[in-house]
């Protein structure tokens, strides 16, 4: 794998929520060996969380492999 690029283990996908009045996007992510959620009323911040989340993962994807950037 190119550095840099993320493996499917850690991949972060936005998805429209139908059928919930409060709730209208949810961030899908893997994370511990499991699948978590976190759901959102708007776009902008789910976008916003799943930038962040999907830095978090590349960088402990990094530090596991034991490759540093220093």
């Amino acid at each position: 794998m190119q550095p840099g690029a993320i493996s499917l283990k850690m991949k972060v996908t936005i998805k429209p929520v139908k059928g919930h009045p409060n709730y209208k996007f949810r961030v899908t992510f893997s994370q511990g060996g499991s699948y978590q959620q976190k759901y959102f009323k708007t776009k902008v911040n789910a976008k916003s969380f799943a930038d962040a989340k999907t830095v978090e993962l590349e960088n402990v994807g990094i530090a596991e492999r034991g490759v540093y950037s220093r």
